[in-house]
């Protein structure tokens, strides 16, 4: 804030003494025209006086709105940063999120024969998603720099895809419970398994790929909204 101070005051300065000057240079000459070679009485001295006083309010008064015009402008532009720091932190927090449940999801050990427990991980999945999706719509309100979305927009992208790899492998399997009593049952329920957790670590390494150069132009955008 003290270097946006320094630069209004700066400007604030140049404007007054230019405004100054181009007053004092066409008084003067009117001045001196009208009285030729003349010396300025009593009352010519009063009456300039009284102009240059008249100017100099004047000038005080522009002076005033310009600086208040300024000031409204520089903490309009401070409040924009912070918002925007706002929402971009907030949405790599969903974002992060949404990683650490997905990789639970299919790395951590877990009963795919549970009907209950598969059906719950679908709907929190779902969930983490939404809260990511609502934040990244908002994200892309904020941001303004154009290759920092392009970025975004791709790791988004392969996290979607993730998701939709992880739902529908979940729900294939959900779907396969219904089948328990025939009598291939269990080996197509964990062949579908395999296939969904190949499918799930091919999808995350395309979301590792898409963040690698992503996280670095972020960490810089972010510096520069701390500055």
């Amino acid at each position: 804030m003290s270097e946006i101070s320094e630069y209004i005051n700066g400007v604030v300065l140049l404007i007054g003494f230019t405004i100054l000057y181009f007053t004092t240079k066409n008084l003067l000459p009117s001045y001196f025209s009208e009285k030729g070679k003349n010396l300025a009485n009593k009352k010519d001295i009063s009456e300039l006086t009284s102009k240059v006083e008249e100017v100099k309010i004047e000038f005080a008064e522009r002076l005033q709105h310009l600086k208040s015009k300024l000031d409204v402008k520089s903490q309009n532009e401070l409040n924009f940063k912070n918002d925007t720091r706002q929402v971009v932190l907030s949405c790599h927090q969903k974002l992060d999120l949404l990683h650490q449940h997905l990789s639970d999801t299919f790395n951590q050990p877990s009963n795919y024969y549970n009907q209950t427990e598969i059906t719950d991980r679908v709907e929190k999945t779902r969930l983490f998603a939404q809260d990511f999706a609502r934040s990244h719509s908002i994200f892309d309100l904020y941001v303004e720099d154009d290759k920092l979305l392009d970025d975004f927009r791709k790791v988004r992208k392969s996290y979607i895809d993730l998701t939709n790899v992880v739902i529908s492998g979940l729900v294939s399997l959900e779907r396969n419970l219904e089948k328990r009593d025939l009598q291939d049952f269990k080996a197509e329920h964990d062949e579908i398994y395999e296939i969904y957790r190949k499918l799930s670590f091919e999808s995350t390494s395309e979301c590792h790929n898409s963040t690698a150069d992503y996280r670095g132009r972020l960490r810089s955008y972010l510096r520069e909204l701390y500055n």
